[in-house]
């Protein structure tokens, strides 16, 4: 083979390599006070480029909330194309493993542009973003104490498939599926799912409101001060 051609090749190879291994920083926005006493991490849903009208509303919720209980709330922004709809953005899509460990330790380090790393934090996820804490929540992913969640809240997404019945999820931090009872894709009446991880022994609980697929404020407050009262 002609040298060049080589040298060509292996630069293209590693340049692959590379682009796969070293993730680009998210995009970070943050709300909140300066002097916030507690932290959070939001996981937008399936969104345009650019923040969606919905996704503008569930901002304007969580203003709200971030003043009402003096939070400071790190907004990272996904980078996958999704793979059913060009031209918007997802944080995964099959939620295997290798989507998992490349997209989670961007998101928690993604909150160190918004408040301190040493600072305890829960995590919200609507739809998309909700679908990915259900699949963390399971995955088993917190290796670092400094960097597990508080508690996770999933909005809009209790549905899902088990990754594995053998786990035993009792030392996982809760987790509180929020959904409306028109929310025909993305709500099991059955409660299907939440019933499987409770087997697992999972500190899971559901919550239901009288709407579809949305970030409900009301629903979304009482469970965020059920956690911050403790």
């Amino acid at each position: 083979m002609n040298l060049h051609k080589y040298i060509h090749i292996t630069t293209i190879f590693f340049m692959l390599v590379a682009s796969k291994t070293f993730a680009v920083p998210l995009d970070v926005s943050c709300i909140g006070p300066d002097n916030a006493t507690g932290f959070l991490i939001y996981l937008h849903g399936m969104d345009s480029n650019s923040p969606s009208p919905q996704e503008l509303q569930n901002r304007r919720i969580l203003n709200e909330l971030a003043s009402k209980y003096n939070l400071k709330i790190a907004l990272p922004r996904a980078q996958m194309e999704c793979p059913t709809q060009q031209g918007s953005i997802c944080w995964g899509w099959s939620w295997n493993s290798s989507e998992l460990t490349n997209i989670i330790p961007q998101i928690l380090e993604s909150r160190e542009k918004c408040f301190p790393s040493d600072q305890t934090f829960g995590v919200i996820g609507f739809s998309n973003g909700g679908y990915l804490i259900n699949h963390w929540f399971q995955s088993g992913l917190f290796n670092d104490s400094k960097a597990i969640p508080r508690f996770f809240i999933s909005s809009g997404a209790d549905r899902g498939f088990i990754q594995s019945t053998s786990v035993d999820l009792s030392k996982n931090p809760p987790l509180v599926l929020i959904a409306g009872d028109h929310d025909v894709y993305n709500h099991d009446l059955s409660e299907a799912y939440s019933l499987q991880l409770k087997a697992m022994c999972a500190d899971i609980n559901v919550v239901s409101f009288s709407g579809g697929h949305e970030l409900n404020e009301d629903s979304l407050n009482d469970t965020l001060m059920s956690f911050l009262k403790k």
